[in-house]
């Protein structure tokens, strides 16, 4: 991988690739920077891919073609009616480096603080929904971080219930809370900005993986113990 959080990939490859990822707290700024942009190739590549083949087609498939036309219509060929083009794309590469920025405040916090644990690729006895819960983080925000982060501070109802809309993760937040408490899971939460704070050093100072369930409820619940 091009950044890694875990000990066991930290430690692997050979020289070059183990100085690379001593610097990757220092060269992930700039990851994140294209990380927006990263997203729309990928994306336009997967639907031609998908309107390519026939078995894959789907109406869908030129709803979305359609979108993404439209998007850079709106974002890109009509404002390069009123304003030079070289401004154009100028505001329009500043505001996907501002995205992609902000993806990773909202979206690492709820992955990567240091409470959530790191599991090991073979773990089929840990339960689906117990899962989501210990690996996963809500985050403490006040007004204008909820409208940031537009339902994704809560991150557990989000996993447990990705189909819902997200107004009622608040609701669900509370049921999920009180289920945890009575059957002995942990529930975490972090403050935003700890959060994010906690989810870059963990790219500066990879961590264990959790080998067994018991340690992983253990990580999550902060009973450390061996599990660190």
């Amino acid at each position: 991988p091009l950044f890694v959080i875990r000990e066991e990939e930290a430690a692997l490859g050979g020289p070059l690739k183990r100085l690379w990822w001593r610097a990757q707290i220092v060269t992930l700024p700039l990851a994140l920077a294209a990380n927006a942009m990263s997203q729309i190739r990928q994306g336009w590549a997967y639907l031609f891919d998908a309107l390519r083949d026939p078995k894959r087609r789907r109406p869908q498939h030129w709803i979305d073609l359609g979108c993404m036309t439209a998007h850079w219509a709106i974002w890109v060929v009509i404002p390069a009616l009123f304003f030079p083009l070289s401004a154009v794309l100028l505001f329009y590469v500043l505001r996907k480096i501002i995205v992609g920025y902000m993806m990773f405040a909202v979206l690492a916090p709820g992955h990567l603080p240091s409470r959530a644990p790191l599991l090991g690729r073979e773990m089929p006895e840990l339960d689906w929904m117990v899962r989501q819960i210990i690996t996963t983080v809500d985050l403490r925000v006040g007004w204008l971080g909820s409208v940031l982060c537009a339902g994704l501070q809560h991150q557990v109802a989000h996993h447990l219930f990705p189909a819902v809309p997200h107004p009622r993760y608040a609701r669900i937040t509370a049921i999920v809370e009180a289920f945890c408490e009575e059957h002995g899971l942990p529930y975490n939460r972090v403050g935003w900005g700890r959060g994010v704070i906690e989810a870059w050093w963990g790219f500066a100072r990879p961590r264990a993986t959790c080998m067994s369930p018991d340690d992983a409820v253990a990580w999550a619940a902060g009973d450390v113990g061996s599990s660190r």
